[in-house]
């Protein structure tokens, strides 16, 4: 054990983490976000960066020490919309940045914080989703120390703005004006925080609504569009809507992922016509767990990030043949703790994406379809200086005769025929899972427990993501 590189825990918790990835409309760039942990009494920072598709090194986009995120590319690529809370600490508001140079321009001060903020495709308007701010009541409580909280008591909901964008921003010398497009009492949002997206001709929203942000609202909300002048139709109820729709090419679809059968069957993907109208599943009884979606351009097939098992893949899902097919060849992985969801170039044909290992945290890459991922980044090449367990996935058959899954970590040094101590590490949920990654980080300590000489068994029993809806409603009783 002596001779053992040892990971310090110190050294893990600083580890860099990959946030958020956007590429850029012609895919020549890519956005992309880190995090860093916060130092005891330090409020906490991340930074956006810019990197070529083509490889090289990437450039810090943005210098504050705040927190600065969800970057988004306006249509013509020449600027980015983010989010950061650099006028008030905690409270994130809308900034645009140009690559031609300059300071963000900031284009909200919205009390509460923004949350969400999209362009609209002709690039003449931003969407935004923003919390309330504090009540009355609450600013009184905190003035008076009064640290007393009742659950679920003063949840605050987020609403759907959107901003006109002046011809030139830096000579508008004001703040634009935001208008609200969903009625006040509402929630915008989904289980996954992307709540909504334009319509292709800009003339139009489609959004995840419900009566406010407790758990039971947002495990079965409404789906809806908005006009620009906020009038509302609703296309139903849906269990599980777990993320913003997406409007096809054409304007005359939505995809989105929520429940197959009924809870918890979450992750499977879903259309239903903008009309009003029955939806379907695409893919019955897929066995995995779809986390993200993109209509290509020719608008009869979706690009996807799947959780198959313990690994996420990347294929094409072509709605009216009702099949998938891998996109490109992926190296053994999946999208680690990032989970975030991959992101198109315009045309379809490059792809951007976090990958990480049984032994290396996520970090960005690209491809293009038909072709093989590059690695863009290397955001913790301290990995390489510890000795970690080897990670294998293992089967079992349970006493009825269904298979589980799950992964082995065994302890370094590892020697076959020896007896090693093994522990049981299980996952949360609800619909979670684990997948192949490095878990040396504060929830997750797998390959912590391995350098100390146990053999760790991290199960995905019935109720977890990766197998397919029946397999999520195993768990019902």
């Amino acid at each position: 054990m002596t001779d053992i590189r040892m990971l310090p825990f110190d050294v893990a918790v600083a580890a860099t983490v990959l946030a958020d990835i956007q590429i850029s409309p012609d895919g020549s760039q890519v956005a992309y976000v880190t995090t860093a942990a916060s130092v005891e009494g330090e409020a906490p920072t991340s930074a956006i960066w810019l990197v070529s598709a083509e490889g090289g090194a990437s450039r810090r986009l943005t210098t504050s020490e705040v927190v600065d995120g969800a970057p988004r590319w306006s249509p013509d690529g020449s600027a980015i919309a983010f989010l950061s809370d650099r006028l008030k600490r905690g409270v994130t508001q809308v900034y645009v940045i140009t690559l031609s140079g300059g300071e963000a321009i900031r284009l909200t001060e919205h009390p509460g914080p923004v949350t969400s903020v999209e362009w609209s495709p002709d690039g003449r308007m931003l969407a935004f989703t923003a919390m309330d701010g504090e009540s009355p009541d609450a600013k009184r409580r905190q003035e008076e120390r009064d640290d007393e909280h009742v659950v679920d008591a003063d949840l605050k909901r987020a609403s759907l703005w959107v901003i006109d964008l002046p011809e030139d921003l830096r000579a508008a010398g004001v703040l634009p004006e935001s208008r609200r497009i969903s009625p006040e009492g509402l929630h915008v949002g989904s289980l996954a925080g992307r709540g909504f997206s334009w319509a292709p001709d800009s003339q139009g929203l489609a959004a995840v609504v419900a009566p406010g942000p407790k758990a039971d609202h947002l495990f079965a909300p409404d789906l809806a569009t908005f006009e620009m002048d906020g009038t509302m139709h609703r296309l139903g109820n849906f269990e599980g809507l777990g993320d913003a729709p997406s409007f096809s090419p054409d304007g005359s679809t939505l995809a989105f992922i929520g429940c197959e059968h009924r809870m918890p069957s979450l992750f499977s993907l879903r259309i239903i016509p903008v009309g009003g109208g029955e939806s379907r599943v695409v893919l019955p009884d897929y066995k995995g767990s779809f986390t993200s979606v993109s209509w290509l351009p020719e608008g009869d097939r979706l690009l996807a990030m799947i959780e198959e098992g313990q690994q996420h893949a990347i294929r094409f899902v072509d709605v009216e043949a009702r099949s998938a097919e891998a996109a490109f060849a992926l190296p053994a992985g999946s999208a680690g703790r990032s989970g975030h969801p991959l992101s198109v170039s315009r045309d379809g044909s490059r792809v951007a994406f976090a990958r990480a290992g049984n032994d290396t945290l996520a970090d960005l890459y690209v491809a293009d379809i038909g072709g093989t991922p590059r690695k863009l980044t290397d955001l913790n090449p301290w990995v390489r200086d510890y000795d970690f367990g080897e990670m294998r996935e293992v089967t079992w058959t349970s006493t009825d005769g269904m298979e589980i899954e799950g992964l082995l970590i065994l302890p370094v040094g590892y020697q076959e025929g020896q007896r090693y101590p093994l522990l049981l590490h299980i996952h949360g949920g609800p619909c979670g899972a684990w997948t192949t990654q490095l878990y040396t980080n504060w929830h997750d300590w797998g390959q912590f427990l391995a350098q100390r000489g146990y053999a760790v068994l991290m199960p995905n029993p019935r109720g977890s993501s990766g197998q397919g809806s029946e397999f999520l409603c195993a768990i019902v009783g």
